[in-house]
């Protein structure tokens, strides 16, 4: 876990006269991967019941008051039996899970382990630690974990403890050297280094992730440990995984990934669980990680495919009906209220060379195909009445060119070998691209969403979104959820032969995005491990919390990400960032134009405060 500290500053510490370096055991040596050492009776009582942990506790109190604040295991368990009868005849089994669990859940800290390395040939080393655990356990922890033999001295055993200052003495007896000649690393400020220091040996103090995540602004103002509920272990290996990202110098990119893999995680597992023997299809490009995670990760067999908006539903109008009528209607607003910037951007998302109906352009009051058709106006109505006349003028010229796309896109879907009630998968909102491949074919294909949103129009066809069915949740974010979950490839224009074609895509979103999927397979591929350990479900209500806490209440940092990320919304020609923050036309008085285009609105309001514009919020 990263700190604030150095090897070179702790090799600075050293003096002289130093002929030994000691160490504490947890949270210095090596870590939990739970956020609170206790937090492993959860997983015992999920296994042992009656209240275990609560009593587990109260046994560990009892034992301490009667021997001057120090226990052991046994001496615990002893007390456990007599509070619990229940358990009496299980103590041994007990036990044995609980130090197994230690055993199994505990990893070097790497910064202090590489210090380790660099002194352990150089100076006698011994570790010390305030623990009812016996020495054995422990050298089986520090050995598992990387570190060689060496003393260790346990206050369970010894009978005095860092706390009071007693262990130290002992320790300073029995090596036979000065108080000066010792040097202490640990992580408790009172027991490691005040106590220490006061006993004239020379200290280091390292923070740990726990007291160090209730005082970073990264971790409280993300509400991360909120999700903590010691009586829900998951959370607690969620919270320990998070707060130390947060506590890391890891950049923006890489801390807004990582923040989002439990969410990638848990979809893509939901989506598995919820397949059966059912074929998985993953859809492009908002399918691109979670078929990762699926195939990757979790060893699932499963295709990714190339469907977009553009190569299906702008396309999928019935020619027996007007562009406009009822049957066509869902179709027809996806195209006419595409944000985008011109005429030209807004015909080609259906790939249609706006050159051949210039005319119709001008006769639908344009003065060309660059004219600017942004919909938004001061008094945030929208207008759509030129863009509307030209698509009811070149009804015919697009049924046409439509007509050859859908060819391409029927001949592309059949190589797929998809058949009836195979899973096919999106980020969601409506489930247009699963309705356009269904209504072209006699497919039934059964959607699994991140989210379905309840729409004034609502498509046919068989689907369920993980996060709501119906609440839109998520209703407004589709920019924003679409930049995080997307590929770093090109949209689909359209296929040739079976082969889909890709349109160009931005360097600089690539590589925005790619940094932010790294921190998301780090987190999975970290979970996964922890899965394989002990069954980690984390509560669909949590994910739900971390989601719109992300999109509603944003750090000032991941709403600058909101600035620097293009969203193609499907054309490579129309591309603009999450975010409108732009600051001539806020100068010009168009504050509420650039708050209204923003995909990710608290986003936009966040740097606005932040900024030297910060009155002008009163406008909106």
């Amino acid at each position: 876990m990263p700190r604030d500290f150095s090897i070179k500053d702790m090799e600075m510490a050293i003096r002289d006269n130093i002929k030994v370096i000691s160490f504490d055991v947890f949270d210095t040596a090596i870590l939990r991967s739970t956020f609170r050492p206790k937090d492993i009776f959860d997983i015992v009582e999920s296994k042992y019941k009656n209240n275990f942990k609560a009593k587990r506790m109260l046994a560990e109190n009892q034992e301490r008051e009667k021997y001057n604040g120090e226990c052991t295991l046994s001496g615990v368990y002893k007390a456990l039996g007599e509070i619990e009868p229940a358990f009496k005849d299980k103590l041994e089994e007990i036990s044995n899970y609980e130090v197994a669990l230690e055993v199994q859940h505990v990893v070097p800290n790497n910064e202090i382990f590489d210090f380790y390395k660099s002194v352990k040939d150089k100076y006698k080393i011994i570790f010390a630690s305030d623990m009812y655990l016996g020495s054995e356990v422990l050298r089986l922890m520090l050995k598992n974990t990387g570190y060689d033999e060496h003393p260790i001295y346990v206050s369970g055993e010894i009978g005095f403890n860092k706390s009071e200052g007693g262990l130290y003495d002992y320790i300073i007896k029995d090596l036979g050297i000065k108080n000066e000649e010792l040097m202490h690393i640990g992580d408790n400020y009172a027991s490691d280094i005040v106590k220490a220091s006061q006993k004239n040996i020379n200290t280091f103090y390292c923070i740990n992730n726990y007291d160090q995540s209730f005082s970073n602004k990264n971790v409280t103002g993300k509400k991360i440990i909120d999700l903590y509920d010691h009586k829900n272990y998951p959370t607690s290996f969620l919270v320990k995984l998070l707060t130390e990202k947060e506590n890391s110098n890891a950049d923006i990119y890489n801390k807004i990934g990582f923040y989002w893999g439990i969410i990638f995680y848990a979809f893509t597992k939901w989506v598995v669980e919820n397949s059966g023997e059912k074929k998985i299809f993953f859809n492009s490009r908002d399918g691109f990680l979670p078929h990762k995670i699926a195939k990757c990760i979790m060893g699932v067999n499963c295709e990714y495919i190339f469907l977009s908006r553009r190569s299906s539903s702008l396309i999928a109008f019935d020619f027996d009906y007007p562009i406009n009528h009822e049957k066509n209607l869902y179709f027809y607003n996806t195209l006419r209220f595409q944000r985008v910037n011109t005429v030209k951007q807004l015909l080609e998302c259906i790939g249609f060379d706006s050159k051949k109906v210039i005319s119709k352009i001008k006769k639908a009051g344009f003065h060309g195909d660059e004219d600017n058709i942004e919909p938004f106006k001061f008094n945030r109505e929208e207008i759509h009445e030129k863009t509307e006349n030209l698509l009811l003028s070149i009804e015919s010229e697009i049924y046409e060119h439509c007509s050859s796309k859908k060819k391409n896109l029927l001949n592309y879907v059949d190589s797929l070998s998809m058949q009836s009630n195979d899973i096919f998968c999106d980020i969601g909102y409506n489930g247009s691209i699963q309705y356009c491949v269904e209504s072209l074919t006699d497919l039934k294909l059964d959607g699994k969403y991140f989210e379905v949103y309840k729409r004034s129009i609502q498509l046919d066809c068989q689907k369920e979104g993980y996060i709501s069915s119906g609440e839109n949740l998520t209703y407004g974010y589709g920019g924003l959820l679409e930049s995080i979950f997307s590929a770093p490839h090109g949209g689909v224009v359209g296929y040739d032969c079976c082969a889909p074609l890709l349109f160009e895509d931005s360097n600089q979103r690539i590589n925005i995005l790619n940094r932010v999927h790294n921190g998301i397979i780090e987190f999975c591929l970290r979970w996964h491990e922890l899965n394989k350990k002990v069954n980690l479900d984390i509560d669909i209500e949590v994910v739900k919390l971390m989601v719109l806490r992300f999109l509603k209440e944003p750090s000032i940092e991941e709403a600058a990400f909101g600035l620097e990320v293009p969203f193609d919304n499907g054309s490579e020609k129309a591309m603009e960032n999450i975010i409108w923050f732009n600051q001539e036309r806020i100068k010009s008085g168009r504050v509420v134009e650039c708050y209204d285009r923003s995909y990710w609105k608290e986003a936009f309001l966040m740097l606005l405060n932040n900024s030297q514009y910060a009155r002008l919020a009163k406008y909106l």
